[in-house]
């Protein structure tokens, strides 16, 4: 008879861990890949093990255990941004929350003797820590799977925000995710007038930077039609939701409780819709798109689904509000990945192949539509497609804001011209994915797509 594996397994015993964490604390910021094999040299017993184009890992034992993983600054980069201590506790499905907060607890009280934390009562259960050093910022933090500690370069400067900025978030934001405290808002940047879609990209990334320097990285990434709204959240009952969003006057960070905003979130899909003149809501969603990585905190107990348009007038809407979510907001957060999908619908053959690549912009495919191939080829080419091979090619490098539009058109009329009028289960989504080389990453949601998705 198999034992039933413990609710909480600690990956190094106790003592061990605090002494990683007091090398890790200590290590000397290994900025590119030269740094790191200096380090893995004057450490017996580390090695280099894996590597992929966005990580590093170097094992610290001979056989499994804790990790270091260095993430590199962009993919294919030998510099990296970020060092995670991976992991220090694993927590079984079975695990209680009790049993969460006892293991955290215990490790945090043992972790206070690394230096001077500060406790972070927001994140971990409660039992989360953070140390500030000069330009460097280090947290324990956990989710409902496991605990690491991470360690972060703060970021010294900004192109497109002034420093008094940067000063702002690094001794304002941080005292407001600790304090615990609803119903705050605290405005970061201000646009002197409404802002192009490239000038708000441009500060919400120096923004971006600087508060996941302060706080670690958010728990959900995203964002919708009036803007992007990145999340950190905290974990158990009563959980603390800090935002950092931005429209065409603004860019702040508000606090509220978890709860009452995915309450309100779920109502709203579930009970939106059109309206009784006919026009569709998809410009009010309050999100179009979220990506979890696993990172900090605990994902909301109920997810909605989204939202399906009824034709296709109401389709090309959505996707035009999505696509313009993505161009403006996907570089900012998830810079060089990608997004791919299929659209799918029986007067398709092999469907339409969609991806957008943060770095090359907008690639579709899709097979000749049936009846006299001239005939065809002429249609095609005068809506917008080129001859690829057995298949027909549309692509838009370097997205501006018309890009969406023109996307969104594209797809609609090609299925218009099948025969297809967007009644719900006739056309659909799949494979949505969001990450690189054909790996997809986390736990993506394109709630704004419009289409049912498998």
């Amino acid at each position: 008879m198999s034992e039933t594996p413990p609710a909480v397994t600690w990956m190094s015993d106790l003592a061990i861990a605090v002494e990683l964490v007091r090398t890790l604390h200590d290590l000397p910021w290994a900025t590119d890949r030269s740094e790191v094999e200096r380090l893995v040299a004057e450490h017996p017993g580390w090695k280099i093990r894996r590597e992929f184009d966005d990580l590093l890992v170097v094992g610290l034992f001979p056989t499994g255990g804790t990790e270091l993983y260095f993430d590199a600054t962009a993919p294919r980069q030998p510099h990296y941004r970020r060092i995670r201590l991976m992991r220090l506790l694993d927590f079984a499905p079975t695990a209680t929350p009790h049993q969460r907060r006892a293991a955290l607890r215990q490790l945090a009280e043992a972790l206070g003797a690394v230096g001077a934390p500060t406790p972070v009562p927001a994140g971990a259960e409660g039992f989360g820590l953070r140390w500030r050093s000069g330009e460097r910022v280090m947290l324990l933090q956990s989710n409902d799977r496991w605990a690491w500690v991470a360690l972060h370069l703060a970021v010294g400067s900004a192109q497109h925000v002034g420093e008094d900025v940067l000063g702002r978030i690094s001794e304002l934001v941080p005292p407001l995710w600790d304090g615990g405290e609803r119903e705050r808002r605290l405005t970061l940047h201000r646009f002197a007038e409404p802002p192009t879609l490239e000038h708000r990209r441009n500060v919400f990334a120096d923004v971006y930077r600087a508060v996941c320097s302060a706080l670690g990285d958010p728990t959900l990434y995203g964002g919708g039609p009036n803007g992007p709204d990145v999340r950190w959240r905290g974990s158990g009952e009563d959980a603390l939701l800090l935002r950092l969003r931005a429209d065409q006057r603004e860019v702040w960070v508000e606090t509220a409780s978890a709860d009452a905003v995915e309450e309100e979130e779920l109502g709203y899909f579930r009970w939106g819709g059109p309206s009784s003149d006919g026009s569709s809501d998809f410009p009010l969603l309050p999100y179009s798109w979220q990506l979890h990585l696993y990172g900090p905190g605990d994902l909301a107990t109920y997810l909605p689904g989204g939202r399906l348009a009824g034709s296709l007038t109401h389709l090309r809407e959505s996707l035009e509000l999505l696509l313009a979510a993505w161009i403006e907001q996907l570089p900012v957060q998830r810079p060089g990945e990608k997004v791919t999908f299929g659209i799918a619908s029986r007067r398709i053959s092999g469907g339409i192949s969609f991806t957008y690549d943060t770095a090359k912009g907008f690639l579709l495919r899709v097979g000749p539509r049936a009846g006299d191939q001239a005939e065809v080829a002429a249609a095609m080419a005068g809506d917008g497609w080129q001859p690829s091979g057995k298949r027909w090619k549309a692509e838009f490098r370097n997205p501006t804001a018309q890009t969406a539009t023109d996307v969104a058109a594209l797809v609609v009329t090609e299925l218009a011209a099948r025969g297809l009028t967007g009644d719900h289960g006739e056309v659909t989504a799949r494979r949505v994915g969001l990450g690189r080389q054909g790996r997809a990453q986390g736990f993506f949601r394109a709630t704004g797509l419009g289409l049912e998705t498998s």
